[in-house]
């Protein structure tokens, strides 16, 4: 799921709207 992406991504400290926690 898509949301699921978004919420990682935001745990990821990336809470701006990104779709992807992928930060190399």
């Amino acid at each position: 799921e898509p949301r699921a992406e978004v919420r990682a991504s935001v745990r990821r400290g990336a809470g701006r709207g990104v779709r992807r926690p992928h930060r190399s």
